[in-house]
Parts: C-alpha cells; structure tokens; sequence
C-alpha cells in the first residue's frame, strides 16, 4: 500500500503538522493503567487493531494492522511489535463489533506507513506509546526519516494540496419544458 492520508474535508487547509498538534491537544493523555488499557480488537494481547481513547474526554486513534494478529503486545517485556501500517484519529470511538473498531467521528487517516519492529524501542512501540500519551512526535519523526514526506511538507504543506480530496459528482442539470416557460 503506497502512503496515503485522507482527511474530512474541513481540514485540507490544514498541514498535518496542524492537524496532529491539534488532536494531542484535544487528546491529551490516555492515563494508561487499570482504568484505561486500550485493547485490541481481538480481545486479547494480540489482533489487527489496537485502540484507546483520551483520559476524560471521547478523542481516541486506531492503530491498524494489514497483517492478521499484526499488533502484538508482549506483557512481560511492555513491548508492543508487528506491523504497524495505518493509524485513525478521531473521536467517539466504538467496536470492537464484527472485529473492528471505528470512530463515530473520524477525522484523518494515515495509511502505507509499514512500519515494523519488535524488541525495546522498535518504531511500532514508540509511535503507538507516544500516541497513547499524546505526544505526536514518533510518528512525525518516522514518517520524514522514511522519506513519506519531507519535513517541510509535514510542517508547511496543506493536506489538499498534498492529498487532494476526490472531486464532487458533476454533471449538466436537465430542465423541462416547464423550466423553459418560466425563462420565457
């Protein structure tokens, strides 16, 4: 899957660099612990979709797998690995039903980002751990040093000029012979 974002259409005069400050604002922390672990769309410590919301409020990200169980989270070391290829921002969000979650309010999609890693400190545990805390900037980092986008298209470029949003239907109106008369 080539790198690609897609975005609700308030926000291509955005940079992404705006866009995320934003939502870490909105987001804050998630307060991982007993009272809000996030989890996994599976259930379990394993699935293709890791997701958790914002302590106190409904801003929430969806870290997404193209690989079956590709986010796994291992207890004993704290460490999460696979393959990390997409992540949604957003708020409200719900699932996991019918294995996957969603966001009511979905907001921006990053999507071709094939980061992988396993062990301390691999890219997927850094970016998805700094989500989780709202920190932004492991995945800013990742996405420039892998070259899907240059620092200053990350920091200056709007998301409609970098990924315009599709074009509305167009199309020739039809009249009738009633709109004629009224125009004669």
């Amino acid at each position: 899957m080539s790198f690609n974002i897609t975005y609700d259409a308030q926000y291509a005069d955005w940079t992404l660099a705006d866009y995320l400050e934003n939502w870490s604002y909105e987001f804050q922390n998630s307060n991982h612990g007993d009272s809000n672990t996030g989890g996994f769309n599976t259930g379990g410590l394993s699935g293709e979709e890791y997701a958790i919301t914002g302590s106190g409020n409904s801003y929430a990200f969806i870290a997404g797998s193209d690989t079956t169980d590709g986010l796994e989270y291992d207890i004993g070391a704290h460490v999460l690995a696979g393959d990390l290829d997409s992540v949604q921002f957003g708020y409200d969000l719900t699932g996991p039903s019918g294995g996957s979650f969603d966001l009511d309010n979905w907001e921006l999609t990053i999507e071709g980002l094939d980061a992988t890693g396993s062990g301390a400190g691999n890219d997927v545990h850094n970016i998805v751990w700094g989500l989780m805390n709202g920190d932004t900037s492991a995945l800013e980092s990742y996405i420039v040093s892998e070259g899907l986008l240059t620092q200053n298209e990350f920091d200056t470029a709007e998301l409609g000029d970098l990924f315009p949003l599709p074009a509305s239907a167009t199309g020739v109106q039809e009249f009738n012979e009633f709109d004629f008369a009224l125009a004669a």
